[in-house]
């Protein structure tokens, strides 16, 4: 009995080797892999299972055969001598490769674009300027909700403060009537928009008047970022909400005025008594 199951799982083993390759994947640093793949796999294929063993994303990989980029469509076993089963491949984990590939995958179709802006907080990096203006555009293009909404993530998270691409791309999605885009947009300007960007300042106010407390109470904690001291519009707006009916915005309000309202103590002193007077400020 145990004879044969021995000679099923040697014949088990020569249809394996048969029907697949030895790689052997080796980093700069010197880590090495070594896996069985199918005969029909693809560089791609590869990719995802280094990813899988290094978490290295996808896009960040630049596999090389013998000095040649490895493409993703292209199939493994042809990189291989008739008599050879084994192919030796180098991985470079690249930022550049990352930032070329991720224009080529936004530049895909719908599935593509989601795949690549769902990588990229993974990859951590900064975006370029020409990564920034592919993105900023599906902002204006509005053909899938989830692209604008993974955008508008993207763009909050990995892109320069300050860049005016970026801000201008987020500032046009408050104009959106989808409430869950204008929120996110929100506060993704407060994480792009350098302090004092009178433009972003001037369409929070606006926003601060909309009808969702939601989006309202979002425009008060990014204005209370982005704005500076001496700001006398939204030291305006800020002292109209003191007295809001919902306690949760009148505070918010009084924070922002806090600091554009910092060199005029009586005017928060004046401030704080409304807060205690109508209750969002407690002894």
């Amino acid at each position: 009995m145990g004879a044969a199951l021995a000679a099923s799982a040697a014949e088990a083993k020569r249809r394996e080797d048969d029907s697949s390759i030895l790689i052997k994947v080796n980093k700069m640093s010197g880590e090495a892999l070594e896996t069985y793949m199918g005969v029909t796999k693809t560089g791609k294929d590869l990719k995802l299972h280094i990813s899988k063993h290094w978490e290295v994303p996808s896009l960040c990989q630049k596999l090389l055969v013998e000095g040649e980029v490895l493409r993703d469509n292209k199939i493994l076993a042809d990189c291989c001598s008739e008599d050879c089963r084994e192919l030796l491949v180098v991985l470079i984990v690249s930022v550049e490769e990352a930032l070329q590939e991720l224009r080529i995958a936004l530049k895909g179709d719908v599935s593509e674009r989601l795949e690549a802006l769902n990588t990229c907080p993974r990859l951590q990096l900064t975006l370029d300027t020409e990564t920034t203006q592919i993105i900023a555009a599906f902002l204006s293009n509005r053909d899938s909700w989830d692209i604008e909404r993974m955008s508008i993530d993207v763009l909050g998270k990995a892109s320069l403060r300050g860049d005016e691409c970026a801000i201008e791309a987020l500032l046009s999605v408050l104009r959106s009537p989808t409430q869950p885009l204008r929120l996110n947009a929100i506060q993704a300007l407060s994480r792009v928009a350098p302090v004092g960007h009178r433009a972003t300042c001037d369409v929070l106010l606006a926003r601060a008047e909309d009808r969702d407390t939601k989006v309202v109470l979002a425009a008060l904690e990014a204005l209370s970022v982005l704005s500076q001291a001496g700001d006398e519009d939204c030291t305006t707006f800020a002292s109209t909400l003191l007295q809001h009916q919902d306690g949760v915005i009148a505070k918010a309000a009084f924070v922002l005025l806090t600091k554009v309202a910092a060199n005029d103590p009586e005017l928060i002193a004046a401030a704080r008594a409304v807060g205690f007077e109508v209750g969002f400020l407690r002894v």
